[in-house]
């Protein structure tokens, strides 16, 4: 597959050739797969669709937790979304400090 834009490993992306989503633009989401490396804008790589991935830059505090799409484009949180129009999709549960099980759920929910 083919990345749009410069993506850092981690970043959840959108379909097509994957641009990044941001929970506070409907038109971006749902977030359906994560870059495995970091990309630029044009190059080809690995997606993930489903699966543990390890980032050692990530710090998940909530071990066990729920984590979202972030209103940061490409970012994710354990930030419950609460801005009013923000897009809520849980991607997965941290597992630990710096790994995900990411298991994105399609489904949206509008923050009201």
């Amino acid at each position: 597959m083919t990345c749009a834009i410069s993506s850092p490993m981690g970043n959840i992306i959108k379909d097509g050739k994957y641009y990044k989503t941001n929970s506070l633009n409907e038109a971006t989401m749902p977030g359906l797969v994560l870059a495995s490396a970091a990309m630029k804008a044009g190059q080809s790589g690995n997606f993930i669709r489903q699966g543990l991935i390890t980032n050692n830059t990530w710090n998940w505090s909530i071990i066990g937790g729920f984590v979202y799409a972030s209103g940061i484009p490409g970012k994710l949180t354990q930030k419950l979304p609460a801005v009013s129009g923000e897009q809520l999709q849980i991607v997965g549960v941290a597992t630990s400090t710096t790994q995900l099980d990411f298991a994105p759920n399609l489904l949206l929910v509008e923050v009201a």
